[in-house]
């Protein structure tokens, strides 16, 4: 059969017969993936030979790292490894330390190549010079099948020559050119640590470059211990390296200091005085949970292993930046890598980073990674699952994207058919095609992490969005409570520091003379009037009547008082209850001073019922809900249930005949901080948005056991006493609340 879509030589045919051996679904993501990833189009496509590239004055090919090229006889740029294999050593020339002997020359050439790079001149092609030392001289575990047993083992060999390797060396040396750092954000077993020891390996025996050479130092951190020395950091990784060219090579190999247990080393000696000589390079390395000022300071290269686990990797990147520059002079790289589908790795606080590089003096590229219409404009550094795919490649390290990717989606697929959500998440997470994709949070999944990522991409597509949102405050006036807009800026964004102040969002204002069950305020409240920690308070205003979120107020009043008072008129405003977190009890005694406390919602019944809560029927245990473990677990379920609830939405099909599609509740919500929250969501989070839903989650569930659903409830008439509300019998419901629901009512 003939190509659907005509690709290169390196590619599988696309084919109709190809597609037919997979399932449909898959088929349907392959076509989708291909057509709308700019990277995956171009990789398929007629790309140049270094040949046709441009070349710079020095005779090197401009690299473009968003249109990459055909690479040909990469072998060229491995030759002392090559040498090694087949003689046991890099030279049989006779060690002479007179740079004009034939041993000098060859020698001295090699520390060029590992400093400055190596170039073919017949058509331009290059490495950088930190790839060739890569290539040619650092010792990595690989893969390998025996010939004998057709067994796989792990042993000790040379990194071949991987198209994205290559592409992110040269991402490396642009950085540096241009006094920008680096962020990368990469599949798992994509060679990240490698190449982190490799770089460390590098700076300390040969320093950064030929003019670079003394006292260089590199400082590789990590949030916690374990990704430096433990387990299989990268430390473990680098001391292979240093021993190997110690025992190998003429490179340098005296040290002043190796301390493995105190992460440090220093190249040198101590002549016959006790002076200190040689390059005195250094590589040291710091875990910074316990303190992330510790790197504050360090003036070098600066290399930060696995970024997602950092607490807040942005803080700790703003603070160390400015300790390589001189004004607005970079002397040296911040380069930070990340594992895409780490079972700990959180990407929340990095997600600016990497999708607005620019702000953060990181090299941007076109980001040609993500489908079209997804993510921004820029992104940093990505190395995504189709690019170098062991088995799909050819011995030039040129990918073949078609057979990657339908590789990557049928292990997918056959995840998906074991009907576990979590392992479902996990392996796309893992293995992305996509940034978005390698940024799904998978620690746990709480929340539909997929959709609400989806949710929050359309939502930054759409530029009018929050065009019909009122932003402002409520005041009192003579007895009555208005709105008054105001020029305050709401918080959008996850996470913010936590002396954001916020301003109050109005998705849709209250009707006049609203019933007293329509709506129901609800509240993660805070105690202190100094932010001690990171958390801020969060309100939401629940319309029970259409199911959906009427207004927001999240941030931080200089006085805790005033964020009380945001929920007081809040309550008056839309004639609602105050359900809230009354672990806290300082709201509790403002609305006691203020003697509204028959705004607070009462603990409800079947929170009671099932002894999810200690419950006394007098003072301030009597209202709110005091959240414990089981309750959140519970709140969870609530607010699951409620986002994958469906409503009935008109849409046309390509032949523009319309049809009706059932589409869940959460593709409402335009709360973006909120949906950022879900998604970020797990043990010890500050989620206060998150705290605020629970709340009205408890109440919502109360609603619904009294009068079941609220669909077909509303009346958008002015005149609300036509409303199924007033038909409700009273005096039954009533009866099971207890003798002092009526009074909170208020009726």
């Amino acid at each position: 059969m003939g190509e659907i879509i005509k690709t290169n030589e390196f590619q599988t045919p696309i084919t109709e017969e190809l597609l037919k051996a997979y399932p449909e679904e898959v088929g349907e993501q392959f076509l989708e993936f291909i057509d709308t990833v700019p990277l995956l189009k171009w990789m398929i496509g007629e790309r140049p030979r270094a040949k046709d590239l441009p070349r710079d004055e020095q005779g090197r090919i401009i690299v473009d790292i968003t249109h990459p090229h055909i690479l040909e006889d990469v072998d060229y740029f491995r030759p002392a490894i090559k040498f090694y294999k087949e003689n046991g050593c890099y030279s049989l020339l006779r060690p002479n330390n007179n740079p004009n002997s034939e041993y000098g020359k060859w020698f001295y050439e090699e520390v060029r190549r590992c400093r400055e790079g190596y170039v073919r001149e017949s058509d331009g092609e290059w490495v950088t010079g930190l790839m060739y030392w890569f290539l040619n001289y650092c010792p990595i575990m690989i893969s390998e099948r025996s010939q004998k047993t057709g067994i796989v083992h792990r042993v000790e060999g040379f990194p071949a020559f991987w198209e994205g390797i290559y592409y992110r060396f040269h991402y490396i040396e642009q950085a540096r050119k241009v006094g920008k750092h680096c962020v990368e954000l990469a599949r798992r077993g994509a060679g990240k640590s490698y190449t982190l020891a490799g770089i460390m390996s590098h700076n300390l025996i040969l320093g950064e470059d030929a003019e670079a050479t003394r006292r260089v130092t590199t400082v590789l951190t990590a949030y916690t211990k374990e990704y430096l020395s433990q387990k299989d950091g990268t430390f473990s990784k680098f001391t292979p390296i240093i021993d190997f060219t110690a025992t190998h090579t003429e490179f340098p190999r005296l040290m002043l200091t190796r301390r493995s247990s105190d992460m440090l080393w220093v190249m040198g000696y101590k002549d016959n005085n006790k002076n200190e000589k040689g390059s005195l390079n250094s590589v040291m390395g710091l875990s910074v949970k316990d303190d992330e000022g510790k790197v504050r300071g360090k003036r070098g290269f600066i290399l930060f292993e696995e970024i997602g686990n950092y607490a807040n990797f942005k803080d700790v990147w703003d603070n160390v930046r400015d300790s390589v520059k001189n004004g607005e002079d970079v002397f040296s790289l911040l380069y930070g890598v990340g594992t895409a589908g780490d079972d700990e790795s959180d990407f929340s606080s990095i997600r600016t980073i990497l999708y607005k590089p620019d702000a953060f003096e990181v090299l941007a590229m076109d980001n040609v990674y993500d489908q079209r219409g997804k993510g921004a404009g820029k992104f940093a550094f990505f190395f995504p699952s189709y690019i170098s795919r062991e088995g799909c490649m050819d011995k030039n390290g040129n990918s073949d994207v078609v057979r990657a990717l339908l590789q990557i989606l049928m292990e997918r697929w056959n995840v998906k058919q074991g009907g576990d959500a979590a392992s479902y998440l996990k392996r796309v997470a893992q293995m992305p095609v996509t940034p978005e994709e390698a940024i799904l949070r998978v620690r746990s999944t709480f929340f539909p992490t997929v959709m609400l990522n989806e949710r929050i991409r359309q939502l930054d597509s759409l530029p009018h969005i929050y065009d019909d949102i009122y932003v402002g405050e409520l005041i009192e006036v003579n007895g009555k409570v208005e709105f008054r807009a105001t020029r305050d800026v709401p918080i959008r964004e996850y996470p913010v520091e936590n002396t954001e102040r916020g301003a109050l969002e109005i998705y849709a204002m209250p009707p006049s003379n609203p019933p007293r069950n329509r709506y129901v305020v609800s509240v993660d409240p805070i105690d202190n009037d100094k932010a001690e920690s990171q958390s801020l308070m969060s309100v939401f205003v629940f319309d029970l009547f259409n199911d959906e979120i009427a207004a927001e107020y999240t941030g931080r009043q200089e006085l805790a008082e005033n964020g009380y008072e945001i929920v007081r008129l809040l309550a008056v405003f839309y004639n609602a209850q105050v359900m809230y977190e009354s672990n806290r009890k300082m709201m509790y005694a403002y609305f006691s001073k203020k003697r509204c406390l028959w705004m607070l919602a009462d603990c409800p019944e079947w929170v009671r019922a099932k002894g999810l809560v200690k419950y006394d029927m007098y003072g301030s245990s009597i209202k709110g809900v005091s959240v414990n473990s089981a309750l959140i677990s519970t709140g969870v379920d609530l607010i699951n249930d409620w986002l994958k609830k469906t409503y009935p939405v008109e849409v046309k099909d390509d032949n523009g005949e319309t049809h009706i599609e059932n589409v869940p509740q959460l593709y409402k919500i335009r709360n973006r901080a909120f949906l950022q929250e879900l998604v970020s969501y797990g043990p010890g989070k500050n989620t206060d948005r998150v705290s605020a839903m629970f709340q009205a989650m408890f109440y919502r569930e109360q609603f619904i056991i009294l009068y079941g659903t609220a669909e077909g409830a509303i009346d958008d008439t002015p005149d609300v006493s036509d409303d199924d509300f007033f038909d409700i019998d009273w005096k039954r419901h009533l009866s099971k609340l207890g003798p002092d629901y009526n009074s909170t009512l208020n009726l």
